[in-house]
């Protein structure tokens, strides 16, 4: 004997339908459970990444420097890129030096420090410019960060 389906109940079967084929997604059904439909749907967002810090793009001052170390602050930084992504600090007037990154040291050359974090993170870390050497004594040092996905 076959069960008549109603128009009502017809016509939500093919909205599910119509919808699985638009977007890609792919109806099953659980016998033990009784009527039901599942759908996995995938989507894809743009990378975003931000960088901030207190001193960014501003003059370090000089009253701050202490024993050849400048307390920089918290840097904040967010990036949703799966695959990771790099940070980039620029110092102007600085030829070389240690930045100290919550206690890990990164190399200071040229004036750029740099660090990849392999997946996407939320964090605030502590900066530290440590055993630095300016190319110009009587020059402020500024600091440009940059954060960018792989």
């Amino acid at each position: 004997m076959i069960k008549s389906i109603s128009a009502k109940r017809r016509t939500y079967l093919a909205i599910a339908a119509g919808a699985a084929i638009t977007f890609g997604m792919v109806p099953v059904a659980n016998a033990a459970d009784g009527p039901s439909m599942t759908f996995r749907l995938n989507a894809r967002v743009a990378s975003f990444c931000r960088i901030s810090a207190p001193f960014d793009g501003l003059p370090v001052p000089s009253s701050s420097v202490q024993d050849n170390s400048i307390d920089l602050g918290a840097v904040r930084e967010i990036c949703n890129s799966g695959s990771g992504y790099r940070v980039e600090a620029r110092f102007m007037n600085v030829r070389s030096g240690t930045l100290m990154i919550d206690e890990t040291p990164r190399n200071v050359t040229d004036g750029v420090a740099f660090y990849t974090n392999p997946q996407a993170a939320r964090q605030v870390q502590l900066w530290r410019l440590a055993d630095f050497e300016t190319t110009a004594s009587d020059e402020p040092i500024l600091v440009r960060l940059s954060i960018s996905p792989l």
